[in-house]
Order: structure tokens, then C-alpha cells, then sequence
């Protein structure tokens, strides 16, 4: 017992002192002026380091005041960390000394493996049919399956084995923050790979567009980009030329849900993809008919300024003449 409470009291006096080293550059970086706002944000780092005697603490504080670490991201340092203190007898000698990582992502290069990015048991049904309206089936066949989570229970279990902070269990959740601006669309794919997509509520994607003809306003396609994301497992966006928007199972989804149809139109006209604006144009007919029409008679007699005022529409409107038959 007496060998305990000395163990206790060192380790104690440990997280003071780097408590206090750390102090101005962590109430800097985060734009803290009371000392109560400190402490709570000082508890929730060490809450983040898995170990006992909160070995990995200072080796996480180093890289948060680099700008390594994301504050945003301790949920998955959290997850990795305890990855790693159960992998750490396997690995090769110089890969268990955490100060050796001098950046969070070559940590997680070295315990990705022993992740659990597999497809789901032949239970999975079972399992979420328990979560019941928790759980909204989009699509489920050979190419994969789609759900949307209604909860943060939900959402935690079909992101298992990700890295989103929509399916973060030790650490801040944010599924509750994307759940209130719109749907999460959760993909897996034939081959296990998990991804994620958050369309945000809002008009009409489709009346948006044509009000483009009438009253362009660059703000809309940036709204566009900043209310659909899309993430790979790893928590990062994907590029739009990116495999998974050819893959199957996103072509399914995008025919046969509108709300994933409005971003499938908007996305290949952004980006120049004709494959996916030929699969989904046909749902937009009366539309594209329309501004094909307006874009015929406006272009050519549209000044310079305008043309560069409003690029973002001008592509757009070129792009449907070019490519709506």
C-alpha cells in the first residue's frame, strides 16, 4: 500500500509540473484567460493518454503545441493510444518508445494494422436490427450497404473501426452537432472500406441551381462544398477524384436517394466528372432542358465582367451546354 500512495504522489507531482510548463503556451494557443478554463482543458488532454501512469502525456502535449494534435482530435488520439499500449509488446524494438513519433501520423502508420477495418460478423443484421428506428436502412446489396444513424449510439457502432469523431467513444462525440444540420450517410463498401457523408438540411439543391440563372451567388457553390462532406475512414475528405465516386455503391445510392442525387449533380458539374452527370442528369431533365436554354441565350451576350464576376455559374452554364443533349 505504502508503495502505492508514493507511486500515486510521484505521479501527481508529475502532471503538476508539466501542467505548469506547458500553461502559457496552451492558454496562447487556445485563447484562454481564466485559470478554471485552463484547468478543464488540461484535464481533458490527460483524460485522452489511456495509460495508468499517464505515460504518453507529454509526448501528447509536445505535438498539440506544435499543432500536430488537434484539440478536435483527441477522441481518436485516445483510440490509437490504446491500440498501441495493447500492441506494444509486438512491435520491433525502436517502435515502442512513443518519443520516437515525432508526429501523431507516424504513430497511427504504425498501429493502423492492428485495426479492425473488417466488414462486419454474418450477425451485423441482427445487431442492427437491435437499434431499431435508431438505424435507417438506404441500401443494402451486393455492392455494400448505406445506413443513416439517428442517435450517437448508432452512429458509434456503424463507425467502428474509423477514426471519425461521429463514432468517438472515449473522447468528445460530435455526431450530435453534424445529427442537428442533417443526415450522416455511413458506406461500406464490398471491400470493408468504410465512408462517411453529412448532407446538411436546406432548400432544394435543384431550385438553388436554377436560381443561379436569375441572381448568381458565388456563396451557393461554397455552401455547397461546406454542406456535403465527405470522409474516408481515416477522417479525411476525399478528393473528387477520389475511386469511391465511381465505386458501385455510391452510383446506387446516388440514383435512388434525391438528397445524394442533388450533391451526385452539383459535384460533376463542379468538378468536370461527365461519367456521374450523364448516370444522374436524366432525374433533371425539365431542369437541365431550361438552363441549357438560358445558358444559349445569355452567354453570348454576357460582358467580360460578369463572365468573371460570377465563373463559378459561367462553368456551370458552359458544362450543361457542352454535355446535356
Amino acid at each position: 500500500m505504502k508503495h502505492f500512495k508514493q507511486f500515486l504522489a510521484e505521479n501527481a507531482n508529475r502532471l503538476d509540473v508539466l501542467k505548469e510548463k506547458f500553461k502559457q503556451q496552451l492558454m496562447t494557443l487556445n485563447h484562454i484567460r481564466k485559470p478554471q478554463d485552463y484547468d478543464l482543458l488540461f484535464n481533458k488532454i490527460v483524460a485522452a493518454d489511456p495509460s495508468r501512469n499517464k505515460q504518453y502525456l507529454q509526448w501528447m502535449l509536445n505535438l498539440i503545441v506544435k499543432k500536430n494534435i488537434q484539440l478536435s482530435d483527441l477522441g481518436k488520439v485516445h483510440s490509437d493510444l490504446t491500440i498501441f499500449e495493447r500492441v506494444k509488446p509486438r512491435l520491433p524494438g525502436d517502435k515502442r518508445d512513443i518519443g520516437r513519433y515525432k508526429a501523431y501520423q507516424d504513430l497511427y502508420d504504425v498501429i493502423k494494422v492492428y485495426e479492425n477495418k473488417s466488414v462486419e460478423s454474418d450477425d451485423r443484421k441482427n445487431e442492427i436490427a437491435k437499434f431499431g428506428k435508431a438505424i435507417t436502412k438506404v441500401y443494402d446489396g451486393s455492392e455494400g450497404n448505406v445506413y443513416i444513424p439517428h442517435s450517437k449510439e448508432a452512429s458509434c457502432y456503424l463507425g467502428r473501426g474509423t477514426r471519425w469523431c461521429t463514432a468517438a467513444v472515449s473522447s468528445d462525440n460530435y455526431f450530435d452537432s453534424y445529427n442537428r444540420t442533417g443526415d450522416l450517410y455511413v458506406f461500406t463498401t464490398r471491400k470493408g472500406e468504410k465512408y462517411q457523408m453529412h448532407v446538411a438540411r436546406g432548400r432544394a439543391i435543384t431550385k438553388q441551381l436554377y436560381d443561379q440563372v436569375e441572381s448568381p451567388d458565388s456563396e451557393f457553390f461554397k455552401a455547397v462544398t461546406r454542406n456535403v462532406e465527405f470522409m474516408d475512414s481515416v477522417d479525411r475528405p476525399l478528393r473528387p477524384d477520389h475511386p469511391f465516386f465511381k465505386d458501385p455503391l455510391f452510383v446506387k445510392l446516388m440514383l435512388n436517394d434525391q438528397r445524394v442525387s442533388d450533391f451526385a449533380l452539383i459535384y460533376a458539374m463542379r468538378t468536370g466528372n461527365v461519367d456521374i452527370f450523364n448516370k444522374v442528369a436524366p432525374r433533371y431533365k425539365q431542369l437541365l432542358d431550361q438552363m441549357k436554354e438560358d445558358a444559349i441565350e445569355i452567354l453570348p451576350d454576357a460582358d467580360a465582367g460578369l463572365l468573371r464576376r460570377w465563373q463559378n455559374v459561367v462553368d456551370m452554364l458552359r458544362f450543361i451546354v457542352k454535355n446535356w443533349r
